[in-house]
């Protein structure tokens, strides 16, 4: 375990000098050797005995033992002291089956904590933070703000001293990266170093944390915590649309949300008392988690499994806890049961939703609807104008009535029993029901009507989901079969047939009621011949145990329905629509005076169809009918035991009198002022972003198992300061930048670390490799093809062929990468497409998690596949190649080999090179120059889609793209000074 070696080292080094820190240094002691057995899970606690609580907090019974064993103050007598201190093996604790041992320098510490009156107290993070005085410092004119006295006060208590200011280049690339994740301009550089002004600093980071760029920053982290992908997961790993959730978060970073509303609306939008869309739109941060599409799989116990995601990821994410480990038993390291998990699991147990999704779909309701200002005002335009139309097509008109009477007699069409059939569909399946129907009767055959009544008596409010209806014309065998009608997207009439309903969403269910007939007409592309047999394919869904009577009816008149140059006239009547519908349709079609007005509204209603299609649907939250709570037995979905009901651990401060019930309550706990771990776990993020660590280095765990902060008072003032300042995030990262601790150098030469060879205590600015983002951004940044366009759908850039083709052996669950075309193909990297089973692997090789779970921190790897990838990979050499185009186009970057190298390098690293790096470079550009081969030159300048600059001689791009490549492989490219 990372905090191990650290910790222990504080042990070691722990002499009968100070008085014992129960929770510095004992409480981490028993948590690694003796929870085990003898902590907070009952299952597992061997002869009653619990180490992780005072003995207040035990029963009269179990606390005299405890006593009884410690014997506080009398070492001789204390028999704990006795089994740790035994050589015998029956005896000695931990026991030598365990493979734990104290050493003997622990052993001293548990005895002075004995001698001393075995003091518990508890853990640091479950108690609230307050506000401590700011520590006296020697050199205080080099604290900036509150933080630097908090720093610079454990370096004097070590004899050490910060590191000196870091150059003003350092300065706006470090901040240029972590507030908007791209690297400044030369210009931005200039303009900077020219400010003389005192504020000049305070400046540049006003206008960074103003800047759109700065929500897509922070937005990269955030959708790591919340596993956010633009696919579900799972074995066939389908596209799903989550994009106008990523949107969501972005724009709440740039407004400035304040935290506590960021984590209230994503917990519990949905449940604030007239939400609006980008509340509601806010809960999708709980449908993040995947969800399977895969047939055989039993539907509860992966909805069970959605619902502990949820609460495994508000945990790890908000709260810094590993809650998953209660889920099958109680923690065994943390004060959590697993009757605490299921009660946290209560709040999030009343979601409508399915465990196994049937189909392709691109979401799994509950869902919404989520147009962009821009759509929302052309819907709002179109409503009246078609309102107006139908209006104008349905004035009184009396002659118009009688010469539709005529016509309806004469083409309404005769309706004929086929076949009626009854089935019974279990919940959860997905079904083809095929019913073959003699197409028996006098003249041709039409159309075919099916009547829909699903009845599921125990099912209120269910629905089952109409995907698909074919008709086949068979004839002799079973596979002598043509296609003769098919209905793809549903139009159907409701129980009362007084209006036809279009699916927004073609090639998804069209959901259908229980208990609620349907009709469904399905028109053949030519009318059928007498005789023979039809084979009906109808394709269904069902949300619950449903019967469904099926009804199938065909139809056939003396004379063709479809008479009018549109079909639709004749379509609407033999559907039994509406009058206002019919009349409308015949007015416009059958009568001159009419047509322009139904070619307007048919004009408008297709286009309002064609808009609402491209409205994109996000997954939210919404409780429907309650649903009962169960302890589950070792976590198991059909293993119930006791019933709870919503609440929090009974370990941290109990919700507010006042706080509803639900996920909204939760919310509310989450974020009042008593709850020790909420404003803490936030500042630590922030703090990680800035420094690559956080003051806890195990941001993912606040509990006992994880790391202590570094320093634990700097922790708790800003926990406390960001609460009273209205949880403001600009104005916490603000504050950060601003210190002098942020403002040092990262530079080791000269300085003696070997004391702090983690910077642990921050003596310098910990320089930092880019993230996997960044590193592609900044390529693309300084080879100018970066498209900044805030928002909108994933993109696809380059990526090796044949990827995805791997994932599954199912054709026709296969997804191809289609690359993009176009600006799209140099979008900012927070846009790229996100598969969990195969993320983008520029991002993968630069460590960026599948986001299959919460994840909370990078890990930071240094592998030559790195390096090869910034050499070779389609992307970086096109970057090469466009900033070899700007060198040798763009006058900005001088005339001669020499200025052109230098301003390349100013691009890439922030800083000007001397005279041996521009040297080296210059000699790379003429060596290739007279190297490379008209073959390698077509080669190097064929990859990618960007178009080359007519006017540069195709060799000496070619040689400039080599020398590209180098600058844009250089480790001082890639890193944070």
């Amino acid at each position: 375990m990372s905090q191990r070696p650290f910790i222990l080292a504080i042990l070691i080094a722990a002499t009968v000098a100070h008085a014992v820190d129960f929770d510095r240094e004992v409480r981490p002691l028993l948590a690694d050797r003796c929870f085990k057995c003898h902590g907070p899970d009952s299952k597992k606690r061997e002869a009653k005995l619990r180490l992780d609580l005072p003995p207040q907090d035990l029963s009269e019974r179990a606390r005299a033992s405890l006593l009884e064993l410690l014997a506080p103050g009398r070492v001789t007598e204390s028999e704990f002291m006795n089994r740790v201190n035994s050589t015998d093996p029956d005896e000695v604790m931990p026991p030598p089956d365990s493979d734990l041992k104290l050493s003997a320098a622990e052993k001293k510490l548990l005895q002075q904590w004995v001698g001393e009156g075995a003091k518990f107290s508890a853990h640091w993070s479950f108690v609230p933070p307050t506000s401590p005085p700011l520590p006296p410092v020697g050199q205080s004119d080099w604290c900036r703000n509150e933080i630097d006295h908090f720093i610079l006060h454990a370096l004097e208590k070590r004899t050490q001293k910060p590191s000196t200011p870091a150059e003003r280049r350092s300065l706006i690339r470090r901040l240029s990266f972590d507030l908007t994740g791209l690297p400044p301009t030369p210009r931005e550089i200039a303009a900077f170093l020219s400010d003389s002004s005192p504020k000049a600093y305070e400046n540049l980071i006003d206008r960074l944390l103003k800047s759109p760029r700065f929500g897509e920053r922070q937005a990269v982290d955030w959708l790591d915590a919340s596993r956010y992908a633009d696919t579900s997961g799972y074995q066939y790993d389908w596209p799903r649309t989550m994009h106008r959730w990523r949107a969501w978060v972005i724009d709440a970073f740039n407004m400035g949300l304040p935290y506590n509303l960021f984590v209230e609306w994503q917990i519990a939008g949905d449940l604030i008392p007239n939400a609006n869309m980008a509340q509601i739109v806010a809960t999708g941060f709980n449908r993040n988690n995947g969800f399977t599409i895969e047939s055989g799989t039993i539907d509860e116990e992966y909805r069970v499994q959605y619902v502990t995601d949820r609460v495994t990821t508000m945990g790890t994410a908000f709260l810094g806890l590993t809650l998953d480990c209660a889920r099958c038993h109680d923690h065994k390291y943390d004060p959590i049961s697993q009757k605490d998990f299921y009660r946290l699991f209560a709040f999030f147990n009343h979601v409508d939703e399915a465990g196994v999704v049937a189909g392709k779909p691109s979401f799994s309701a509950p869902a919404i609807s989520t147009p962009t200002p821009q759509q929302l005002s052309r819907l709002q335009q179109l409503s009246p104008q078609i309102s107006s139309l139908a209006q104008a097509l349905n004035q009184p008109d009396a002659a118009a009535d009688q010469q539709q009477e005529v016509w309806a007699r004469n083409h309404r069409p005769i309706w004929r029993d086929a076949r009626q059939s009854r089935f019974n569909l279990p919940e959860n399946t997905g079904e083809h029901l095929a019913i073959t129907v003699p197409a028996t009767g006098k003249g041709p055959t039409t159309a075919l009507r099916l009547e829909l009544n699903p009845k599921a008596p125990d099912a209120e409010g269910k629905q089952f989901g109409l995907i698909d209806v074919k008709v086949w014309r068979r004839s002799g065998s079973e596979s002598n079969r043509v296609e003769i009608a098919r209905l793809e997207s549903a139009r159907a009439l409701g129980q009362d047939l007084s209006g036809i309903l279009v699916d927004d969403q073609p090639g998804t269910p069209w959901l259908i009621p229980h208990n609620d007939r349907t009709v469904v007409v399905a028109e053949f592309k030519e009318p059928a011949v007498a005789g023979g047999e039809f084979y009906v394919d109808v394709e269904i869904e069902t949300r619950a145990e449903v019967y469904l009577d099926l009804g199938v009816m065909l139809s056939g008149a003396g004379k063709p329905i479809r008479t009018d140059r549109t079909g639709r006239l004749a379509e609407y009547i033999s559907r039994g629509s509406n009058p206002d519908e019919v009349r409308r349709v015949f007015r416009g079609t059958a009568l001159p005076k009419y047509a322009n007005i139904l070619e307007q509204l048919i004009r408008l209603e297709r286009e309002l169809d064609q808009l609402r299609a491209a409205v994109p649907m996000t997954m939210v939250m919404r409780d429907e009918k309650p649903r009962d709570t169960f302890v589950l037995e070792r976590g198991a979905y059909d293993k119930p035991k006791e019933q709870v009901q919503p609440g929090t651990p009974l370990r941290l401060p109990p919700m507010p009198a006042n706080a509803p019930p639900n996920r909204l309550g939760l919310a509310q706990w989450l974020t009042m002022p008593t709850n020790p771990l909420t404003a803490r776990v936030a500042v630590n993020r922030y703090w990680q972003q800035l420094f690559g660590q956080g003051l806890v280095r195990t941001a993912e765990d606040f509990g006992v198992q994880g790391e202590r902060p570094d320093h634990p008072e700097l922790l708790d003032w800003l926990a406390v300061d960001f609460m009273k300042n209205g949880w403001n995030v600009k104005r916490l990262i603000k504050q950060i930048c601003m210190s002098a601790t942020y403002r040092q150098s990262s530079a080791i030469a000269g300085r003696d670390f070997e004391w702090d060879t983690s910077n642990r205590f921050l003596a310098r600015y910990p320089r930092q490799r880019l993230s996997a983002e960044m590193v592609r951004d900044n390529a693309l940044a300084v080879s100018g093809r970066l498209v900044e366009a805030v928002g909108h759908d994933s993109v696809m850039p380059y990526q090796p062929a044949g990827l995805w083709e791997q994932l599954t052996n199912r054709e026709d669950y296969q997804q191809k990468y289609i690359t993009s075309k176009g600006s799209d193909l140099y979008r900012r990297s927070l846009y790229t497409y996100w598969k969990r089973a195969s993320h983008h692997p520029v991002m993968a090789m630069f460590d960026a998690p599948s986001r299959e779970v919460c994840t909370m921190r990078r890990p930071i790897t240094n592998t030559p596949l790195q390096a090869l990838a910034l050499l070779n990979e389609t992307m970086f050499v096109e970057a090469a190649r466009s900033l070899a185009g700007r060198m040798l186009t763009d006058l900005r970057f001088g005339r001669t080999d020499e200025q052109r190298i230098a301003h390349a390098f100013e691009c890439a690293t922030s800083r000007e090179p001397n005279r041996l790096e521009v040297y080296a470079l210059r000699q790379l550009l003429n060596h290739e120059r007279a190297t490379l081969s008209k073959d390698q030159v077509k080669r190097l300048l064929a990859i990618g889609e960007s178009a080359i600059p007519k006017s540069v001689p195709e060799t000496e791009l070619a040689a400039h793209t080599m020398v590209a490549r180098a600058i844009l492989n250089l480790s001082e490219t890639i890193s944070k000074p």
